[in-house]
């Protein structure tokens, strides 16, 4: 559960530094900012603290289960927040302060909960091309509907970003499942190709559906979907499992991630709007 939490620290120190940087640099055209702020070493190391939670929750599916880490990943929120009242004077409110508590005590009882195990994704053959295929299909529902006039398209094109980074984790945890990793049968197998694919196709809707909606929708929509995508998925196809009897506890846990992951998307807004005035 280290590389979980290593996971969510780097996530958290990279919202605020990123937002730090932002902040501090007041330049009025999104553009424009980012070409200067990739000059600046807070913000690179922001981007260097997101690659580093990338590669440990890489390092965790190798052994854990996808609901285990992906309540993880949720839970770099309640990081940003804290890390948020220290550097960037951020207030906390009482509701806050519950959605905090209620991502700690969920990710303690899915940390109980989990039942360790090196991964498997139960695909063979022709089949290991499913989830390169899904993205595929992802991208081109969510563009389709980036065109409609829906007032919730938004949300459903964050969802769609959302599920294509939750094909990172399933193929993540299927290429690692292996005793050895030898660097030839990697690179031979489809889940490899899907991995840069599904990162740039999540990151691509995710973008598109912040131009259509709120960052608390938006990251809200996200969240919610890795989270329950990952669960099933990680039972039905990667042979994720929890501790004998402890099922009740591994969903429980899940939920108040879940839930207070979605109150500080709120939270995550807030500060987001405050950087950008």
């Amino acid at each position: 559960m280290i590389w979980v939490l290593l996971a969510a620290l780097a996530g958290g120190i990279s919202v605020v530094l990123q937002a730090q940087s932002a902040r501090a640099e007041g330049h009025p055209g999104h553009l424009g900012l980012l070409a200067t702020l990739v000059r600046r070493p807070r913000y690179v190391a922001g981007l260097a603290c997101m690659f580093v939670g990338f590669l440990s929750g890489a390092m965790a599916l190798r052994h854990l289960p996808l609901f285990a880490v992906q309540a993880g990943r949720s839970s770099s929120l309640a990081v940003t927040a804290v890390l948020a009242v220290f550097l960037l004077r951020a207030r906390l409110r009482g509701r806050d302060i519950l959605a905090i508590a209620a991502v700690a005590v969920g990710l303690v009882a899915v940390t109980l909960a989990s039942h360790g195990g090196r991964g498997h994704v139960h695909l063979f053959g022709l089949v290991r091309l499913a989830p390169l295929a899904a993205v595929l299909v992802l991208l081109a529902l969510g563009q389709w509907a980036s065109t409609r006039d829906w007032p919730f398209v938004g949300p459903f094109v964050g969802v769609a970003g959302g599920l294509a980074f939750t094909v990172i984790g399933l193929c993540l945890r299927g290429v690692g499942g292996a005793r050895m990793l030898d660097l030839g049968e990697v690179l031979r197998d489809p889940l490899t190709w899907t991995i840069p694919v599904a990162g740039l196709v999540g990151l691509h809707l995710t973008t598109v559906a912040l131009t259509k909606a709120s960052v608390v929708s938006v990251t809200s929509a996200v969240i919610a979907s890795e989270t329950v995508a990952a669960a099933l998925l990680g039972f039905a196809l990667a042979g994720d499992r929890t501790r004998h009897g402890l099922g009740w506890l591994a969903l429980t846990g899940v939920v108040l991630v879940l839930v207070g992951a979605l109150d500080l998307a709120r939270f995550s807004g807030d500060l987001e709007d405050a950087v950008v005035e």
